[in-house]
């Protein structure tokens, strides 16, 4: 009877054995990866390599050296690996704007990698920068300028003819005064006290600053600063000039004739201006290069209506109307 039993309760045993261990491997997933000697973790059906590990440890910049350091930045790996698992059960790859910004990505990889200099400014020459200069001298010619002294005598819209022949005499006499100071002297001095009605320079002589040739913004119009410009040497005056709003007469006080400023001025500014040049280009003839090859269509009836209805304007409290249309309609 015994001799009978061992066997039997070996065979059950041995039976139990296999029956639990069919159980166990159908509960693992059939494809899980299993850890190697190049494996460092995995993470569902994921596997973090040892190479993947070192190239995350080269990207953090840091130094990891104790078992410590080590795992916190193998955990980094994990919980990223353990967030996109999760994400991609979710559909969350799928999802329009991550698969642009995945786009975005990957193109602007890949021009990086066609392009390994983009991020450094092209060289330019001392040749190149001088045959730009040669090429473009009014671009660095300063024009002439010249300083000058006014005396402004407001005249009413409404005066009448005796009225106006009045103030008339008053600029002329102005005038036969100012022929009479000294040509070293510097504006009108106390004259421009006596006459000018003009706030801002009455009290310095008259003296209006520096004026350009062509200078279209001369608060006393374009004929005051013509006849300013016609001048020619320190102390000359204009003769009395009728304005819109009275007479002025004006005395030239310094005159700079126009100038070229030299290359050797110039530089540090044209290797940066022609660099930025030269970048830009670059990158076009890399962006046709791109699209050449390529069935490219664009809608262009689409976009003008896109474009017109965005410039039209919507009504108050819908998206997309702005803050003045909602205010003008109550």
């Amino acid at each position: 009877m015994k001799t009978e039993l061992v066997p039997r309760t070996f065979a059950g045993c041995l039976m139990a054995g296999m029956v639990w261990s069919v159980v166990s491997c159908s509960r693992q997933p059939a494809s899980a990866p299993v850890l190697s000697r190049e494996t460092v973790a995995v993470v569902d059906h994921q596997t973090i390599s040892r190479a993947a590990f070192q190239a995350h440890l080269a990207r953090r910049g840091k130094t990891a050296q104790t078992s410590e350091q080590l795992a916190a930045a193998l955990d980094e790996m994990v919980r990223t690996e353990a967030i996109y698992a999760k994400a991609k059960a979710a559909g969350f790859d799928t999802n329009a704007a991550v698969q642009a910004a995945i786009k975005r990505l990957i193109a602007a990889q890949y021009q990086a990698a066609q392009l390994p200099d983009a991020g450094a400014p092209p060289r330019v020459s001392d040749q190149e920068m001088s045959e730009y200069y040669q090429a473009h001298q009014a671009e660095f010619t300063m024009p002439e300028k010249v300083r000058a002294a006014i005396m402004f005598l407001k005249v009413p819209g409404k005066a009448t003819v005796e009225k106006q022949a009045e103030y008339t005499a008053a600029a002329e006499s102005a005038l036969a005064e100012a022929r009479q100071l000294p040509s070293t002297s510097a504006g009108f001095g106390a004259l421009a006290l006596k006459y000018s009605e003009d706030a801002a320079t009455r009290y310095q002589g008259g003296d209006v600053g520096w004026l350009a040739k062509n200078a279209a913004d001369f608060r006393f119009g374009p004929a005051v600063a013509g006849a300013i410009l016609a001048l020619s040497n320190p102390g000359d005056l204009t003769p009395v000039i009728r304005t819109r709003d009275g007479l002025v007469l004006a005395r030239l006080m310094e005159k700079k004739p126009a100038s070229t400023r030299p290359l050797s001025e110039l530089k540090e500014g044209l290797a940066y201006r022609l660099s930025r040049a030269k970048a830009d280009r670059r990158e076009a003839e890399f962006h046709a290069a791109m699209k050449a090859g390529l069935n490219i269509q664009i809608n262009r009836p689409l976009l003008e209506s896109l474009a017109r209805a965005a410039a039209e304007p919507r009504p108050p409290g819908l998206p997309g109307a702005t803050a003045a249309q909602t205010a003008s309609n109550p």
